[in-house]
C-alpha cells in the first residue's frame, strides 16, 4: 500500500496524469478486497493491484479511457459472470460484467479518480523576470519547466515546484510536449537566444 502512495507523490512531481484505482466495496468471491488499490499513469506504468486477471486488466484498460477524456473520476460496478451467461448488455459505462470462470461470480466496486497533470509553462531564462514567472506560475497551478546556460544561475535559484533544465544557446532540436494546456515565455538575456528558441517552439 505504501508503494502506491510513494509512487503517485512521484508522478505528481513528474507531473504525469495518473488514475488511482480503489476497491470500494465487494460481494461474493472476488480476486480483489476493499481496500485493494491500483495506479496507473498515462505511459501505462503500474504499481499496485486490485486482484489481477481479468478484472485488472479490464481496470487498465478503463483507465486509458480516462486519459483521453473528460471525466476526473467514476464509479463502476462490476459484475463477475459465468461463461455460459446469457448475452451481456455492457452499454452503462458506471456497470460492467466480466466473463470469469463460475466459481467466482461476485460483484465489486471500483473508483477511478484522475490525479489530472497541471498546464505546462516553458520558460526560458531563469533570471530575475524567469525566476519571479516560474514562482507566479507555481502559485497558480502551472508546472514550470524552467531552461537556461547559466548553471550558477539554475543552482542559485530556490525551489520551487517545477523542473530545471540546463541547456546551450540556441538550444539543439528536442521534443516538447505542446498542445493545449502549454505555454511557452521567452526571457532569456538577449533576443538573439530568444529567436531560434522560438523558431524550435514552432517547428514543434
Amino acid at each position: 500500500m505504501m508503494e502506491v502512495f510513494q509512487t503517485l507523490v512521484e508522478r505528481i512531481k513528474e507531473n504525469k496524469p495518473t488514475v488511482l484505482v480503489t476497491v470500494t466495496k465487494t460481494k461474493g468471491s472476488t480476486p480483489g478486497r476493499v481496500g485493494f488499490k491500483l495506479l496507473v499513469d498515462n505511459e501505462g506504468r503500474t504499481t499496485g493491484t486490485i486482484g489481477g486477471g481479468p478484472v485488472e486488466f479490464h481496470a487498465i484498460e478503463k483507465c486509458k479511457e480516462l486519459f483521453k477524456g473528460t471525466l476526473s473520476g467514476l464509479n463502476e460496478i462490476i459484475q463477475l459472470v459465468d461463461r455460459e451467461a446469457p448475452e451481456i448488455d455492457n452499454s452503462n459505462p458506471n456497470f460492467t460484467k466480466l466473463l470469469l470462470p463460475a466459481w467466482c461470480g461476485g460483484e465489486l466496486e471500483l473508483f477511478y479518480e484522475l490525479i489530472s497533470n497541471k498546464k505546462t509553462i516553458y520558460i526560458f531564462g531563469a533570471g530575475h523576470i524567469g525566476e519571479a514567472v516560474a514562482s507566479l506560475a507555481a502559485q497558480q497551478e502551472f508546472f514550470p519547466e524552467l531552461f537556461d546556460n547559466r548553471k550558477d544561475v539554475l543552482d542559485q535559484m530556490p525551489d520551487f515546484s517545477g523542473r530545471k533544465h540546463l541547456i546551450e544557446y540556441p538550444p539543439a532540436p528536442f521534443q516538447f510536449e505542446l498542445n493545449e494546456n502549454s505555454f511557452a515565455v521567452l526571457v532569456t538575456q538577449c533576443y538573439k537566444f530568444d529567436l531560434p528558441i522560438l523558431e524550435l517552439l514552432l517547428t514543434q
